[in-house]
């Protein structure tokens, strides 16, 4: 007879699993949720890449257009300096939008561990 110190053991080692399970559980939701994020994060700056080339074809046409206006007298320096701003916030928004895909990568890669 001990005193009940191994009933004790027995239970405080119980006590101890049944945490540790907990915080097994609670890794892997952050785990899930963290890839779950990762993947939408990719689905959006794939979107946004192809919204920003669809932006940026349209600038390059209207750059296009302002400068055979400019060219015939027909159309302002402002016009012109314009559709050149836009042409380049199109660029910048594509370059942004990718580095968006790679940091999603990189996060989705990390969240699953390798």
């Amino acid at each position: 007879y001990d005193g009940g110190q191994t009933a004790a053991a027995v239970e405080a080692a119980r006590a101890d699993l049944a945490a540790a399970k907990v915080v097994l559980r609670e890794l892997e939701i952050g785990v899930h949720a963290q890839i779950s994020s990762s993947i939408e994060a990719i689905v959006s700056a794939k979107a946004e890449i192809d919204a920003a080339a669809a932006t940026r074809e349209a600038a390059e046409v209207e750059l296009k257009l302002a400068e055979e206006r400019w060219k015939q007298g027909l159309g302002s320096g402002i016009e012109l300096a314009d559709a050149q701003t836009r042409l380049l916030v199109a660029a910048s928004d594509r370059t942004r939008a990718e580095l968006s895909l790679a940091l999603a990568r990189a996060r989705l890669v990390r969240a699953i561990g390798r």
